[in-house]
């Protein structure tokens, strides 16, 4: 049991729940007690640690762009939070120890919009990445404004280029470049749509895996 000796605002010593009291050098010292050494972790706790950094090496990069892409799962929860539940779910493939991500399954945005448009192509040459497709804005919930977000994911230097303003869906095309040094590099490409307002987002859809 801790012992206070100058009253509340005084120092103590002895156990007081996680921390010590003590006195150096005539002064009171309040010490954090030492954690537990030696307690080795079991398989499983070792396998879902490796699961959880893998998830958040993956979507660190991503940080700005899901902040948009799930704002409408953050009632409850950070838009990062969200994104980080569908993909440890979704977007996990276990290779012997280690596990990995699944670019195919993994998820950059998530919502109610309807993700269609006809006929999305993706194609790069010289670093240049051009996305076409065609607009559906006479079919329910579409409209021309509805805002594009594309997405470059560099699987090896978990970076990224996207856009989140600049393409609507009555353009039909767009084109991003990538960075000098992502040269040879294999990066995948997504696909979303979120409605001008920002009030609702469709899912993101993979378009497949380029070197640049």
């Amino acid at each position: 049991m801790g012992v206070i000796k100058l009253g509340i605002l005084g120092g103590f010593s002895g156990k007081v729940g996680s921390v010590v009291g003590c006195i150096v050098n005539g002064e009171a010292v309040i010490k954090a007690l030492p954690t537990e050494k030696g307690r080795s972790s079991t398989p499983q706790q070792e396998a879902q640690r490796k699961r959880l950094i893998t998830i958040c090496k993956f979507l660190k990069p991503l940080l700005p762009y899901i902040q948009a892409s799930f704002q409408h799962d953050a009632v409850f929860q950070s838009e990062y939070n969200a994104a980080f539940a569908a993909n440890i779910k979704n977007a996990i493939l276990t290779d012997g120890d280690n596990p990995k991500i699944d670019y195919t399954r993994a998820i950059v945005a998530h919502g109610s919009l309807p993700p269609e448009v006809h006929s999305v192509n993706a194609a790069v040459s010289d670093g240049l990445v051009e996305i076409t497709w065609t607009n559906n804005s006479i079919v329910e919930q579409a409209d021309d404004d509805d805002i594009i977000l594309p997405l470059l994911y560099n699987m090896a230097k978990a970076e990224t280029v996207f856009d989140l303003d600049t393409f609507r869906r009555i353009d039909e095309r767009l084109t991003l470049q990538t960075p000098p040094h992502w040269a040879g590099d294999s990066f995948a490409i997504y696909f979303a749509i979120s409605k001008a307002s920002r009030k609702r987002v469709s899912n993101s859809f993979y378009l497949g895996t380029f070197r640049a």
